[in-house]
């Protein structure tokens, strides 16, 4: 039993990181509810989940916020143009999906399905976007201009964890709480996918001029 409660065992290094990623899902949220804050703090949110919990490479309060004071005007802009988007896809789409869903012949299975692709496009472009101006240092057309390659190359990926983020999104207008612990697990399980894209991403040069610095994403 002491074994188990070892800092060191394999049991304790779990639960600090879904204890890390809780704090992190709580930072998210705080800053996401002055709704200007959403766009740095999902940069940060996907930054801190690689570097402070998946690589332990730094604190999670110190890296969140550090990734912020980096990265904080593309990732602003990005963030109020993607709210702006999903205020209208929220007004217009999700109900009409839920009227699809309920048998309402006044939306068509056409119709639905381009408000479905709209949804997954939104979700695409939020979980590329985001990480990519986390490592570089890009514009937000440029960021967004490659999210959107990117997220056409790899199409089934983005479905997939497109739909996964869109169920994160239901559930936590369905139940606050959940606010509190998937946000942070969403892009953890997200970089798993995410970090070769960027390592692709990158010139050799770059890789050599970075890796001088801090390796822990070549890793």
């Amino acid at each position: 039993m002491a074994k188990l409660f070892d800092p060191e065992s394999g049991f304790m290094t779990k639960v600090n990181k879904i204890v890390d990623l809780a704090i992190l899902s709580c930072l998210w949220t705080v800053c996401s509810l002055t709704v200007v804050g959403f766009g740095p703090a999902t940069m940060a949110l996907y930054y801190t989940s690689v570097k402070a919990v998946r690589r332990d490479r730094g604190g999670v309060f110190k890296t969140f916020f550090a990734a912020i004071k980096k990265s904080w005007k593309p990732s602003l802009l990005a963030g109020l143009l993607f709210l702006v988007f999903a205020a209208a896809l929220f007004a217009v789409d999700v109900p009409g999906l839920l009227l699809l869903l309920q048998g309402d012949e006044s939306w068509n299975l056409t119709t639905g399905l381009i408000s479905l692709v709209k949804l997954v496009i939104w979700g695409g472009l939020v979980i590329y976007t985001f990480p990519l101006i986390s490592r570089f240092e890009v514009g937000v057309i440029k960021a967004v201009c490659v999210a959107l390659t990117l997220s056409l190359r790899h199409f089934l990926t983005t479905l997939l964890y497109g739909l996964l983020l869109l169920t994160v999104v239901l559930l936590c207008v369905w139940k606050f709480e959940f606010l509190f612990i998937l946000p942070g697990a969403f892009f953890w399980f997200w970089s798993f996918k995410m970090e070769p894209m960027l390592r692709q991403c990158m010139t050799e040069e770059e890789q050599m001029e970075n890796s001088e610095k801090d390796q822990w994403y070549l890793e």
